[in-house]
């Protein structure tokens, strides 16, 4: 019900904004790209590499280089070490937000420099039916399928901030998540509130109204010291959206954030529904107190209309099916509509592969408005390059971030080592009702309710059915004989690979690793690694 009722306010919000001229996503929006060795898969555990290869794949099929943003699916079951959400910039040249300028556009290959972040969601299974219900990857986690989108595109920018409020005290790190005690500084550590500033993460602390799908928490001022936690509903915020470039510092109302007496949950703890209450002194801040530590954003204002790519990786023991793909559609719309209303509607998304999508009336795609700083509107993207950023040239060197996050260990579940996902359904003709000939004409008509996407696969009395490459139509794959057919594969084995719902033999040895490092884990919070 909850959640019902959140996408009925969304809805009665977003009349308040500017229509929505996005064309609609389809099916053939989609990239379905094949593992066809298994190296992109085997690179899981490492964004980058994961994401770069991902990016080149689909180049290789023939997507061209003319996205912003790339979102990575997978069809491949993935484990506890390997299924997690991440964003990597691949370009980012912005001063002003506390990141470091870097450009590994050569090692995703986009030769136009073009691409700038790449988002890693993981397996198509583990990602709710209904964008907006909530992720259960993680346990007690609040934020939902589209805004787990929003959170890991937000990496792009957020969150990485000082603040500075030129009373003599210096740069402050309040504002973020800080991760594990001070114990272990080094000779050298630049420190920062009493941590190494390399300890805190970019997530914004559990303790700043921050309203952010970059974490935070929404807070009240109860009076005399008392504060109200909660979090629900969570967009970008002014802060956010002045960090990505489409809003002016004028537009950024004051800030505060809490420093808790003798609470016990960490700043690097991730959203906790609540309401909580806490104890602590209230300090506000403001915008200038950000530039005062980091310098203007510069440039000072950013691409609004972004073009994006759905893409799903799959190999021939994990085929993708129809049901996958009208899922990741279902995304990409409401993706397209979430990032309008997320951005009070400064930003649009485009999520088709052709970029048919015009954007918004609050952010067109084209044409041009006039310069924002005559007219107070954003400068929407106008194709490679047409961001107002000085992108360095793509040179052959692969630039890499200083080091990489290790490894999101928060969606480990011990209950289970179910790797399907809870939106498993097997197929409805899992056995055959007579011997089929295979080469007997398939009723086509009969099959015309189940779409062909080229390297689809589906069961039909007792057949695994494969679409042609070239969509035109299905073949068959495989006779599973008096086997059955469940999830476009022959039940009891094949010499296509394991059955549906086969474990592989390693499985074992992955679950039992788990509980041994449960130990060295079980003093730690649960946390949502991301990388630069």
């Amino acid at each position: 019900m909850h959640n019902v009722l959140r996408s009925l306010l969304i809805a009665l919000l977003a009349i308040s904004l500017p229509l929505v001229a996005n064309a609609q996503v389809k099916a053939t929006d989609i990239a379905l790209i094949e593992d066809v060795d298994g190296s992109i898969t085997a690179a899981a555990a490492t964004p980058n590499s994961y994401l770069a290869k991902a990016s080149c794949a689909a180049r290789a099929a023939g997507y061209t280089d003319t996205y912003d943003a790339i979102f990575v699916y997978s069809a491949i079951p993935l484990n506890f070490l390997t299924n997690t959400q991440q964003g990597w910039p691949v370009r980012q040249a912005t001063r002003g937000i506390g990141r470091t300028p870097t450009n590994s556009s050569a090692a995703f290959c986009s030769n136009s420099g073009r691409l700038r972040q790449a988002v890693k969601m993981g397996a198509v299974a583990t990602m709710p039916d209904d964008p907006d219900d909530t992720y259960r990857g993680i346990p007690g986690y609040a934020l939902s399928g589209v805004e787990l989108i929003a959170h890991e595109f937000g990496h792009q920018w957020l969150a990485s901030i000082t603040f500075d409020k030129g009373d003599g005290t210096g740069k402050h790190c309040y504002l973020r998540g800080v991760e594990g005690g001070g114990g272990d500084v080094q000779p050298g550590d630049e420190m920062c509130d009493g941590y190494p500033i390399t300890k805190y993460n970019n997530h914004w602390s559990h303790y700043f109204n921050s309203g952010s799908v970059m974490y935070g928490s929404m807070i009240e001022d109860l009076g005399n010291g008392k504060f109200k936690f909660y979090y629900k509903d969570p967009k970008y915020s002014q802060l956010d959206q002045y960090l990505m470039g489409i809003r002016k510092a004028s537009e950024v109302e004051p800030m505060f954030l809490v420093l808790a007496e003798g609470s016990n949950v960490s700043s690097a703890t991730i959203p906790q529904v609540g309401p909580k209450e806490y104890t602590g002194v209230r300090v506000d801040f403001t915008i200038e107190d950000v530039i005062r530590a980091e310098g203007e954003r510069s440039p000072s204002y950013d691409q609004c209309h972004w073009k994006g790519l759905t893409i799903l990786l799959y190999d021939r023991q994990n085929p993708y099916n129809s049901v996958m793909v009208e899922k990741l559609v279902r995304y990409a719309n409401r993706w397209e509509e979430f990032y309008s209303w997320a951005t009070d509607g400064r930003g649009s998304f485009d999520m088709t592969a052709d970029g048919r999508g015009a954007g918004t009336e609050g952010c067109p795609g084209t044409p041009r408005p006039p310069d924002p700083e005559d007219t107070g509107t954003v400068i929407p993207d106008q194709g490679p390059n047409a961001d107002g950023v000085d992108v360095p040239e793509v040179s052959e060197e692969v630039i890499q971030p200083d080091s990489i996050q290790p490894p999101d260990w928060s969606n480990i579940d011990f209950g289970s080592d179910d790797q399907l996902g809870s939106d498993y359904q097997p197929d409805s003709s899992t056995a055959p009702d007579r011997p089929v000939d295979s080469t007997q004409p398939l009723d086509l008509d009969e099959m015309s309710t189940t779409p062909c996407f080229s390297g689809a696969v589906q069961c039909y009395k007792g057949l695994v059915l494969k679409c042609r490459s070239d969509g035109s139509g299905w073949a068959i794959e495989e006779d599973c004989g008096d086997k059955g057919c469940e999830n476009g594969r022959c039940l009891g084995g094949s010499s296509g690979g394991c059955s549906a719902g086969a474990r592989s033999g390693a499985l074992p040895l992955v679950t039992l690793a788990a509980f041994l490092l449960t130990g060295v884990f079980i003093s730690r919070r649960l946390r949502h690694y991301e990388t630069d």
